[in-house]
């Protein structure tokens, strides 16, 4: 992962614990995802990629302690595949891209 070291603004008192998970989601929402799927859609997979980000983080833990390898992070790319897999985005998106007015269409 890029940009905000987590870990450490923890233990330097600038972020709080609790705020760790929402500087998560905020962490993988890029304006450029909402320009190509939509606003509503860039949540969803922002939301998604978080979720599984923390699920990787707890499951490294458990295998630091076992003295196990650490699963990679998660990407963007990886929860866009799996999305586009599972029919929740379609396979190619649309030559024209969606705009910030097509969050009403979508929610």
């Amino acid at each position: 992962m890029w940009g905000v070291n987590r870990d450490r603004s923890v233990r330097r008192g600038t972020v709080s614990q609790t705020d760790v998970k929402d500087l998560t989601m905020k962490y993988f929402f890029s304006s450029d995802l909402a320009r190509r799927y939509g606003c509503g859609m860039a949540v969803y997979i922002a939301a998604q990629t978080s979720d599984l980000q923390r699920g990787i983080e707890a499951t490294n833990a458990r295998r630091k302690a076992a003295g196990r390898r650490l699963l990679a992070d998660a990407t963007v790319e990886e929860v866009i595949s799996a999305l586009r897999t599972n029919g929740v985005l379609p396979v190619e998106p649309s030559s024209r891209g969606a705009d910030w007015s097509d969050a009403d269409a979508i929610g």
